[in-house]
C-alpha cells in the first residue's frame, strides 16, 4: 500500500478540478493560442475578472464568448468507479496527461439539449453527458457537425449548433483542428482515431460512426453509454489516450521552440 496516496485518495480526487481552474494554466492557454492568430479572421482571446472569478474571453461577430480551460484526458471517475482501477494505477497515467496538450478551451455556453428539454449543457460537459468524457467521440462528433449539410439532431449536435458562430471562424474541421494542433488525435486525413485501439505504439482503428444507445430509463440510459463508450479494458483508452496527449505536447512544445 501506498500510504502517502491512500491518506491523500480524497485531495488527488479533486486535484482535477483544482488544475482546471488554475489561473497559470488559463494565462498559457491565451499566451500561446494568440500566437496561433496569424491574420484578421481571429481576434485575440482575453484574460478577463468578474469579482474573484477569472475567465478567457474572445470577440466572435461582435459577441463576447466566455471559454473554460478543460482537461481532455481520460476520465478519473470512470477509471475507478466503472473498472476498478485504484488511484496507484490512475495516478501513473493521470499525472502525465495534465501537461499543456492534456487540456483544452471550450466555450462556456450552455445550449438546451432538445427543445422539450430544460437541460443545458456547454461543449465541454456535452462530452461528458454524451460520450462519457471521451475526447476522440468528441472530436469525430465535431467532425461530423463540419462536414454533414443536414445535421442530424442529437444533443452534441444541438450544443455545437449553439455555438455555431464560434466553430465558424476556424472554417472547417482541418482549420479547427489544425489551430488547436489536435493532429496527434488522429491521421494524415483528419480521420479521428479510436483512441481504445492503441496497441504497440499506433491506433489500429478510426471512428466511423457512433454507437447505438437505446434509451430507456434514465438509469439504463446511462449503463447503456457505460457500455457502447467505455470499454471493458479501460487501461486501453487510457494508453491511447495519453499516448495523443503526449505526442500532442510534443508538437506544441516544438512550435514554441
Amino acid at each position: 500500500m501506498n500510504y502517502f496516496i491512500k491518506v491523500n485518495e480524497q485531495i488527488i480526487k479533486k486535484i482535477k478540478f483544482e488544475i482546471d481552474k488554475c489561473s497559470i494554466l488559463s494565462e498559457d492557454m491565451v499566451k500561446f493560442w494568440n500566437k496561433r492568430i496569424k491574420d484578421d479572421s481571429f481576434n485575440k482571446f482575453e484574460i478577463k475578472k468578474l469579482n474573484y472569478d477569472e475567465y478567457i474571453s474572445e470577440l466572435v461577430n461582435d459577441e463576447n464568448i466566455n471559454l473554460t480551460c478543460d482537461y481532455i484526458g481520460p476520465s478519473i471517475y470512470i477509471s475507478e468507479a466503472k473498472r476498478g482501477l485504484t488511484i496507484a494505477d490512475i495516478l501513473e497515467y493521470y499525472i502525465p496527461s495534465r501537461e499543456f496538450g492534456g487540456h483544452m478551451i471550450w466555450p462556456s455556453k450552455e445550449i438546451q439539449i432538445r427543445s422539450n428539454s430544460t437541460i443545458k449543457k456547454s461543449i465541454n460537459t456535452a462530452r461528458s453527458y454524451c460520450f462519457k468524457e471521451r475526447i476522440d467521440y468528441a472530436l469525430f462528433g465535431i467532425k461530423k457537425w463540419y462536414e454533414e449539410t443536414n445535421k442530424v439532431k442529437c444533443v452534441f449536435t444541438n450544443v455545437l449548433e449553439g455555438n455555431a458562430g464560434w466553430l465558424k471562424q476556424f472554417r472547417s474541421f482541418e482549420g479547427f483542428i489544425d489551430f488547436f494542433m489536435l493532429n496527434a488525435f488522429m491521421d494524415c486525413k483528419y480521420n479521428v482515431y479510436d483512441l481504445s485501439s492503441y496497441s504497440k505504439g499506433v491506433y489500429t482503428a478510426v471512428i466511423q460512426e457512433f454507437p447505438k444507445v437505446n434509451f430507456t430509463t434514465k438509469e439504463e440510459y446511462e449503463n447503456n453509454l457505460i457500455e457502447a463508450y467505455i470499454p471493458e479494458n479501460y487501461l486501453d483508452y487510457i494508453i491511447g489516450c495519453i499516448g495523443a496527449i503526449k505526442n500532442r505536447s510534443k508538437n506544441i512544445g516544438d512550435y514554441m521552440a
